[in-house]
């Protein structure tokens, strides 16, 4: 390269020309980190005319003669189409999770969770669209220009409000103490699954660390979409309740026979009445670990006052059995025939 004509210049010049190289290379950074309010951008060639409706922030914005390119929108953006004749387009980099609607409602881009990379919206003469990055129906979360929000949002049950006229697949995210939910099933007006806190469904509904449960929901329908909250033991424990009352049935057989025969039989009518208290106790064995501290189906309160009951009734229950044992004990060293007096 020919840089005589460089040498040339005398210091001022080579200064000013230093510094305008220096102020076009580093343009794209200047630009990063901008807040941007009602701002007209045009792309000549294609008579691209987008106007901005509110203040937007983005990472940096390139504009030439065909294309508007916006790079890391961080909030709610509207933009609008000016030109009187022909579609608007802007291309927007880096997003995530996006939600993409027009003025009418309709959507851009149906699957928020996949609606991430490069998105390209179009849209009519005088229109808007509006642009949500990093979108997701968040209860706790008031988000400007957000088409849905939570019309009932408690503990047992949550209502979801579409004004959109097209169905999403969308994120849900709702505080839980501790993450103390079990399952949720959700209905819309053409869909009900559910969904359990477990490994199988672990990228759909799951604890994501700081109290928030997060359900990924497929098919948010417009108007009234429902989420149940369910709080119980898990389902892989029910095994646990059969064998509890199949002790407690046989225990409550035998106290039935016991009562049932005469005086003349009492070592057998004690025997049966031990055999029920033992059968009892192991039905209370089983149940015992449903009442841990890992049971997170049952609230602390409750849990700690269900264990102190069946620790109660075991002390009590081991008493009444040296009881018992001793009366038998006794009734076996009688001589064979003599009657209780």
């Amino acid at each position: 390269m020919n840089l005589k004509w460089f040498i040339r210049l005398d210091d001022k010049k080579k200064t000013l020309w230093i510094l305008g190289v220096f102020l076009i290379m580093m343009m794209p950074q200047i630009c990063q980190g901008v807040t941007m309010n009602n701002t007209r951008m045009v792309a000549e060639d294609n008579n691209y005319d987008v106007n901005t409706n509110n203040t937007i922030l983005f990472d940096q914005l390139r504009v030439n003669s065909s294309d508007i390119i916006f790079s890391n929108l961080t909030n709610t953006s509207v933009f609008k189409n000016n030109d009187g004749v022909n579609v608007a387009k802007i291309y927007l980099e880096g997003m995530e999770t996006t939600l993409i609607y027009h003025d009418n409602l309709s959507v851009f881009c149906a699957d928020v969770l996949g609606c991430s990379g490069t998105q390209i919206p179009q849209w009519g003469i005088n229109e808007f669209i509006f642009v949500l990055n990093k979108y997701v129906m968040n209860s706790t979360e008031v988000r400007e220009f957000n088409p849905i929000w939570y019309s009932v949002d408690n503990d047992t049950e949550k209502h979801i409000i579409s004004n959109l006229t097209e169905t999403i697949n969308a994120t849900s995210l709702w505080k839980a103490d501790n993450c103390s939910i079990y399952s949720a099933n959700y209905t819309s007006n053409t869909s009900a699954y559910g969904y359990s806190l477990n490994e199988t469904n672990a990228t759909l509904f799951f604890c994501n660390g700081d109290g928030h449960v997060q359900m990924n929901i497929s098919g948010v329908e417009p108007g009234t979409n429902y989420i149940g909250l369910f709080y119980g033991f898990d389902l892989d424990e029910l095994w646990q309740f059969s064998i509890m009352f199949g002790f407690f049935g046989i225990g409550g057989l035998f106290a039935y026979l016991g009562k049932k025969l005469d005086d003349d039989n009492e070592p057998i009518k004690r025997l049966l009445f031990l055999t029920s208290l033992l059968m009892g106790l192991v039905g209370v064995y089983v149940l015992i670990p449903m009442a841990s501290p890992n049971d997170t189906g049952v609230a602390d309160l409750l849990k700690r006052a269900y264990q102190g009951t069946i620790f109660v009734f075991l002390t009590v229950s081991s008493f009444y059995i040296i009881f018992i044992a001793i009366k038998i004990m006794d009734l076996l060293k009688r001589p064979v025939g003599e009657k209780n007096e």
